[in-house]
């Protein structure tokens, strides 16, 4: 016999997806996330046939969200009550104080923890079970609370919700696994943490946030589904998001631009058909090329982005979002050394420098050991990023 249930965080129901010109469809569609995020943690826990549901904070990206979004949460939370799945809920750092002003009842079966430690016990799958909770305090957020467990916990298994900073120093009640090794709580359920993260003995997790808001939250999001039994916890991590950030690396080295084109939108491609997520990609372009200048121009880079957006969007589940160059000239240099202009210069000024003291007063200052020769290079690759362009008469030949 055990039980299962669903832990999730950071849902940041009210935050509007980082889109930015994409066409009406997109927008329409990211306009409504929230609800249909809402119903896929629903259709999640019934799926899975859980007995309770763990909200780790921030749910509510403040603590004024929209009527229309009380409403969504609100149904969310009778469809859970009518499926005979218990709720248990913290506020967070942004959503501290969200029930004062909630206008729509929940139903029994949800529970919104206080200021003040506390705990609710139900019996699960022959297990006697103890729900503990706090909510994040703003006015002690520097302090741990862990402070505040009690000694031990007389139930077989028990869990803890906290919405705390991961850390040994933090403005968010920070936590390190380490303080954990003699708590009474079987299980933390923990928010505040934006990417899935999970420490064993004992088990400290984060689920990371259900739904990607912006480029700086790549990859798979979701909720982790935890399954207890007389074997021990099992934490899966369970993708529930609709849009999916992912970033797009592509090498152009001795590539032609057509080339780069081209491989771009197979790379896309292949990325939609492995997905089940709508994808919101942020192309980065990196390694050499004899088209640097190209490269470097916006005009060109914007017509570029918007021949690739016009071309995924034909699969209608990827969008490409941004475009970022981080290429460099792929020159020779020793052919430009011999040539008769100002970067001809500073390279044959480069190579014949010798740099002991130079050197040793760099690797006091990093802390490392550095390599005359490769010091050079790299002096040659910065030279070459600074002061190669079309317009100072520079024979750009590649390697």
């Amino acid at each position: 016999m055990g039980f299962s249930f669903i832990h999730a965080a950071d849902l940041h129901l009210g935050r509007p997806l980082g889109l930015r010109g994409v066409p009406d469809f997109l927008e329409q569609s990211a306009q409504r996330v929230d609800e249909r995020l809402l119903n896929r943690l629903v259709d999640c826990c019934c799926a899975k046939g859980v007995d309770f549901l763990l909200l780790s904070g921030d749910v509510f990206d403040d603590a004024g969200p929209s009527l229309r979004l009380q409403r969504s949460f609100q149904r969310a939370m009778e469809t859970l009550h009518q499926g005979g799945v218990r709720v248990y809920i913290v506020e967070g750092n942004h959503d501290a104080g969200v029930w004062d002003t909630f206008l729509f009842s929940l139903p029994s079966s949800v529970h919104c923890f206080g200021a003040a430690l506390e705990s609710v016990g139900q019996k699960v799958g022959g297990w006697e079970v103890e729900i503990w909770g706090v909510n994040f305090q703003p006015n002690h957020r520097r302090e741990s609370q862990t402070g505040l467990f009690p000694p031990s916990s007389p139930a077989d298994w028990s869990a803890v919700l906290l919405h705390a900073e991961q850390g040994e120093s933090g403005e968010y009640h920070p936590l390190l696994h380490g303080q954990l090794y003699d708590s009474p709580f079987s299980y933390h359920a923990l928010g505040h943490e934006h990417s899935f993260q999970h420490w064993r003995h004992p088990d400290m997790v984060y689920p990371g946030v259900p739904q990607g808001r912006d480029r700086n939250e790549t990859g798979e999001k979701g909720v982790c589904l935890v399954t207890v039994s007389q074997r021990g916890t099992h934490v899966e991590l369970l993708p529930i998001n609709e849009f999916q950030w992912l970033e797009l690396s592509l090498d152009i080295t001795a590539k032609d631009k057509e080339s780069v084109w081209q491989d771009l939108v197979d790379q896309a491609r292949t990325a939609a058909n492995s997905s089940e997520a709508f994808l919101l990609c942020q192309v980065v372009l990196q390694g050499s090329t004899g088209f640097h200048s190209q490269f470097m121009d916006v005009g060109f880079q914007n017509e570029l982005l918007e021949s690739w957006q016009e071309e995924c969007l034909q699969t209608q589940s990827i969008w490409i979002d941004g475009l970022t160059y981080r290429g460099e000239p792929a020159v020779c240099f020793q052919r430009v050394s011999e040539q008769d202009s100002f970067f001809g210069e500073v390279l044959r000024g480069i190579t014949a420098a010798d740099l002991p003291e130079e050197i040793r007063r760099l690797e006091k200052r990093l802390g490392v050991t550095l390599c005359q020769e490769h010091v050079k290079e790299d002096a040659r690759r910065l030279s070459a990023i600074f002061l190669t362009d079309e317009s100072n008469g520079v024979d750009f030949d590649v390697d």
